[in-house]
């Protein structure tokens, strides 16, 4: 199993390495929280752990974690992009594959000025999974916080006729469909303040955040 994710892996990001938890080394444990590393304690019970800590955020992604709880089928440790990460094995809702999710090592995310842009809902989560997305498209999920962007960092074709009434500045992205779609949330006023920005059509507006969200999220896997 390890093999074949790391050959998987190496099909998108160079020299990947798939780590050995069932001795995590000195310094693989002082690179990843404790709350990861409790994760591998026991390796029989490494899926039953994941699934625990999503369900502290039960609540506000109910669909996510009943999928995971029941179609969750593997979790490892990989190092890529120079950091860790938690690679998550998902069934699809057809059953034909694995999709293979990812979350980025958020040791010491809450040292970052990203972080301190959040509101307290999406500050747990991320200090438990920074991020969490399809591997292979960067999608359908949230994403890391290091790419959370300011939609006024790019030109948009769809203003250039139209007028839309919204202070681009404001708006970050955290969630992208991977086909023109992007959830974001009002850095200022905080989830509460959120719409979907569509790169070919008009943004949708005072959206249920955590809603739209769960239910993105959940469309992944139905592969």
């Amino acid at each position: 199993m390890k093999n074949d994710l790391k050959k998987f892996l190496a099909d998108y990001f160079d020299q990947p390495e798939v780590i050995d938890t069932k001795n995590l080394s000195v310094d693989v444990k002082a690179a990843i929280p404790e709350m990861w590393v409790e994760i591998f304690q026991e390796n029989d019970l490494k899926i039953d752990r994941v699934i625990k800590l999503f369900r502290k955020f039960h609540i506000n992604l109910e669909l996510t974690y009943e999928y995971l709880a029941e179609h969750l089928e593997s979790i490892d440790l990989a190092y890529y992009f120079d950091d860790y990460h938690l690679v998550f094995g998902v069934r699809s809702l057809s059953g034909d594959q694995v999709l293979y999710y990812q979350s980025k090592n958020p040791k010491n995310i809450e040292l970052t000025e990203c972080y301190a842009l959040l509101s307290n809902d999406l500050k747990e989560f991320y200090t438990h999974f920074n991020g969490f997305n399809y591997l292979v498209s960067n999608s359908m999920g949230f994403l890391p916080i290091d790419e959370h962007e300011l939609l006024d960092e790019y030109d948009w074709e769809i203003l250039e006729d139209n007028d839309v009434d919204i202070n681009l500045n404001e708006f970050k992205s955290i969630f992208t469909n991977g086909a023109g779609g992007y959830i974001c949330f009002n850095r200022i006023k905080g989830s509460e303040d959120s719409l979907i920005w569509w790169s070919n059509e008009l943004p949708t507006k005072n959206i249920d955040f955590w809603a739209t969200v769960d239910t993105w999220i959940t469309i992944g896997f139905e592969d």
